[in-house]
């Protein structure tokens, strides 16, 4: 598109939601007006949505971009025929969303001011996006920002919009802008002329965004996360106006859900919850315990079918097991009890086949056979492999239909093993 058309789109939307306009151009989904409300991204803020429309045409504009001078309206027509240069048109923005990115961008600037507040003067803006249904903000600062920190900060903002300040903009030379305090963004480069944003008696800013009339319109302010961009930077996301209300409403009735099932106040829910907790945990214990007693009785009882090759005490079978853990620690206490010779154990854990196999240190040395050798020809008559150290290995098979078959092996591949 080619925009080299002399003087610029003027932008009228800090005071206006429509006007009407002169079609400069249009060409492939984009259309340049003499002038426009439309605000065009930059600074953070999206660019508007709306509606464009002439006597020949209506044209649906999806977003708002700068190019050159030049304010641009990406869209597709939905009717008519295209714009053609010098048609009239009505151009209004849709006023809902603007005023949502409108509440967003203003609660940035209270948001800055009150991390500065209360993280300190070190705190710096390192990015940002405002948008009609959320507000993100990176920021300068060299640690996580606590559950505390941040109560404060959102009670500030909440503060400063109950006390309903009103927001002003003025154009005004920058050295003056600078000498009444307005903030700058780290790295962005300003013209002789800036616009500088005022919240009454609490922040000013340099910037070129939209914003409310009075932070009262703001509404509801609620921090929903914190999380880490970068080394050294920060960054919250916030929700204003209905979508912090909804966000609210949506905790607190997950809160009354879950009091509901504990079968206590919502005022209650925490320490009913650390009490279920403290039950788990010992209940956990108790299970651990069973476990390792059943455990010991199953080895007891194995231990009682010792076969015997070659002067090698061999036991093979499948057990029970929770977990690869809990069938590691059966194989510890086989070989304990075993005190010479060769296990192998099997079980099917979350319907997948494991193996486990140990050998005792003589055994290694007198007859040099390896866990790990003896483990992975055993799991190969289940379609699986493995492997470990000498005196302990672990295994996988595909197979499940196929791990009595295997463990059955495990006396002729000893055999083998004995014969090479």
């Amino acid at each position: 598109m080619d925009i080299g058309a002399k003087g610029g789109s003027e932008f009228v939307g800090y005071t206006q939601d429509a006007v009407h306009a002169q079609v400069l151009q249009y060409r492939d989904g984009k259309l340049v007006l003499t002038k426009t409300p439309f605000y065009a991204e930059s600074g953070g803020q999206v660019g508007d949505s709306g509606v464009i429309k002439g006597d020949r045409f209506e044209f649906k504009v999806t977003d708002t971009k700068n190019i050159g001078e030049h304010i641009v309206h990406f869209g597709e027509i939905v009717s008519g025929d295209e714009p053609k240069p010098g048609d009239d048109v009505e151009a209004a923005i849709d006023v809902q969303r603007r005023r949502a990115a409108e509440r967003n961008h203003t609660v940035t600037h209270l948001v800055h001011k009150a991390l500065r507040d209360v993280l300190g003067d070190h705190v710096q803006q390192a990015g940002s996006l405002v948008h009609p249904d959320y507000m993100r903000f990176d920021f300068t600062h060299f640690e996580r920002v606590s559950p505390e920190e941040l109560q404060r900060i959102e009670r500030i903002v909440n503060e400063r919009i109950l006390e309903n300040r009103k927001t002003a903009w003025k154009v005004l030379p920058i050295e003056e802008a600078k000498s009444l305090g307005a903030v700058a963004l780290f790295g962005e480069k300003y013209g002789d002329r800036v616009r500088m944003v005022e919240i009454e008696e609490y922040s000013r800013e340099l910037c070129g965004g939209t914003h409310v009339r009075a932070t009262g319109e703001i509404g509801e302010f609620v921090i929903v996360n914190e999380t880490s961009v970068a080394a050294g930077i920060r960054r919250i996301e916030c929700l204003t106006g209905l979508r912090a209300h909804e966000y609210l409403r949506s905790r607190n009735r997950a809160l009354e859900q879950a009091a509901a099932l504990l079968g206590c106040s919502p005022e209650e829910t925490d320490v009913r919850l650390k009490a279920l907790l403290q039950e788990r945990k010992k209940m956990e214990q108790e299970l651990r315990q069973l476990r390792r007693q059943t455990s010991k009785n199953i080895i007891s009882e194995l231990l009682n079918k010792v076969k015997e090759i070659d002067g090698v005490r061999i036991v093979a079978s499948r057990v029970d097991a929770a977990s690869v853990d809990e069938l590691r620690s059966m194989g510890d206490e086989l070989r304990n009890g075993l005190g010479s010779g060769v296990g192998v154990l099997g079980a099917l854990i979350n319907d997948k086949v494991s193996f486990v196999c140990i050998v005792t240190r003589d055994v290694i040395q007198d007859k040099g056979l390896k866990a790990g050798d003896i483990v992975k020809k055993v799991a190969s008559f289940a379609d699986g492999g493995g492997g470990g150290s000498p005196h302990m290995a672990l295994a996988g098979a595909k197979d499940a239909s196929k791990l009595g078959l295997a463990l059955s092996k495990t006396e002729s591949v000893v055999s083998d093993l004995l014969s090479h």
